[in-house]
């Protein structure tokens, strides 16, 4: 590996992408520390509720060390891998034991239009694409209750885990893949947001099979089955959170790069894989059609507005928030759609300075603050504790979910560097996924949720991060 004193000695033409990147990751390390700060001076935080927060996080980490030196000595065994997995599920299966997040908001939407469709009803009004609620309906017909949900998000969080621990070996080895697994096992963003009756756990599933595919394909000649089966998990993510169509652009844009040398390879791997998306997101509609009577773009996206982009121009609170929902309302239906995008792009022109202060907010809600996850989990949750007990919860899991970001960050600075030096393609893929996630809300609405897509990328940031420590530490 290249010492860290030479890493920027006339290392190649695209060294100050890497410098630029590093300082914008370190500006987010800072920021999650802030964040951290702020988490502890809570006026309601005390003492005993830092203690297990901080606490839980050390038991993490310890884990982390623990599992590191133990892929060293069995690394050639499926005991690891095992063990990994059933700690991610029966993790994620207590937590939605002990914090069932009743459905509120956008959550409330999924869960009435699944009861709609397991009734047989779907010709109601629906505010939300229809993937993730048929998917649900399906399991309420078996039991009409929210907690079917849940138990779908275990199901696709714990095999995210797989999938992660499947590219890291696929990328270096097994050690990588153990790590990176591990990470993302214990990572308490992502056994929050399983108790959240949510897209993201499906969503972030079927992307990070995609990207595995991507892998794959970028390292091999011709892999027909593999390119098709990349092509058919990003129109499931797509179906499941229309946000993610920007990612099958980034995917063509990627394959298109790295196989500009070859323009028949180009061609072939482009085709078969927007080909086979184009298939499944056709019978996805042709599926739709039939059950509601008419062939739309509708399922896809049935909440079409530039309301995203007029909050996404207005102040990252949300007095301002609800300000903006009210103005957009108050205006006339069939004028509404003119004036919000003429208001956001008046933002803009008339004071860009503010728009770019606001952009810059968002990205740090979005990279550097896993708020997020213990906000939405304890949103609307009724358990068996008492209301002190549960805000000693609450608070105690936004410090460990905060303390968790920060060492991720740190980790994934680290893993950075290691990618740069090892697996540049890698570094290039997991650079482009990150842009890719945080581009468009320069513009639109930004939450911290928005990129719960990206904590499998993180982890294997991370575990690069960790490799690089262990090889100039560990042996």
């Amino acid at each position: 590996m290249v010492p860290l004193k030479n890493l920027f000695r006339n290392t190649d033409r695209y060294e100050y992408i890497l410098i630029m990147f590093l300082l914008i990751w370190g500006l987010w390390i800072f920021r999650s520390a802030s964040w951290l700060i702020t988490e502890m001076s809570n006026p309601a935080m005390n003492i005993k509720r830092i203690i297990i927060g901080c606490s839980i996080a050390i038991i993490s980490v310890a884990g982390w060390a623990f599992l590191l030196f133990l892929s060293k000595k069995v690394c050639n065994t499926w005991v690891l891998p095992i063990i990994i997995f059933s700690i991610a599920f029966l993790i994620r299966l207590g937590y939605i034991i002990l914090i069932p997040t009743r459905p509120q908001l956008d959550f409330l939407v999924y869960h009435t239009m699944a009861l709609q469709f397991s009734g047989g009803d779907f010709h109601s009004f629906y505010a939300r694409p229809m993937g993730y609620p048929l998917l649900l309906s399906m399991l309420y017909r078996l039991y009409p209750a929210p907690v079917m949900g849940r138990i779908l998000n275990v199901i696709f969080s714990t095999f995210t885990v797989v999938l992660v621990y499947q590219i890291g070996r696929a990328v270096e080895n097994k050690s990588l893949g153990l790590t990176a697994a591990f990470l993302l096992a214990v990572y308490p963003a992502d056994i929050m947001m399983t108790s959240v009756l949510a897209t993201e756990p499906a969503a972030t599933f079927f992307l990070t099979f995609a990207l595995f595919g991507l892998i794959q394909v970028l390292s091999q000649p011709r892999l027909s089955l593999t390119i098709s089966l990349m092509g058919l998990m990003l129109a499931f993510a797509v179906i499941f959170r229309t946000a993610f169509l920007i990612y099958p652009i980034g995917f063509s844009v990627a394959i298109g790069w790295f196989e500009r040398q070859n323009k028949k390879m180009m061609f072939y791997k482009l085709s078969a894989f927007m080909l086979s998306f184009l298939i499944v997101i056709f019978i996805f509609l042709v599926i739709c059609a039939h059950l509601v009577g008419s062939f739309s773009l509708k399922p896809l996206s049935s909440n079409v507005s530039y309301f995203p982009f007029l909050s996404g121009t207005g102040e990252i609170v949300n007095v301002t928030f609800a300000k903006d929902s009210k103005m957009y309302f108050s205006w006339p239906e069939k004028e509404r759609e003119r004036l919000a995008i003429k208001t956001a792009f008046n933002r803009i022109y008339l004071n860009p300075l503010r728009f770019m202060k606001i952009a810059g907010k968002k990205i740090d809600i979005m990279f550097s603050s896993d708020g997020y996850a213990p906000m939405w989990s304890f949103y609307t949750v009724k358990t068996r504790f008492t209301k002190i007990q549960q805000t000693t919860l609450w608070l105690s899991f936004r410090i460990w979910a905060q303390l968790m970001k920060l060492i991720m960050l740190i980790l994934g600075i680290l893993g950075l560097v290691y990618l740069w030096q090892t697996k540049r393609r890698l570094f290039w893929i997991l650079v482009f996924l990150v842009i890719l996630t945080g581009l468009p809300h320069i513009i639109l609405e930004a939450q911290g949720r928005y990129r719960h897509q990206l904590n499998p990328e993180m982890a294997i940031l991370a575990a690069g991060g960790v490799q690089m420590l262990w090889c100039r530490f560990g042996g």
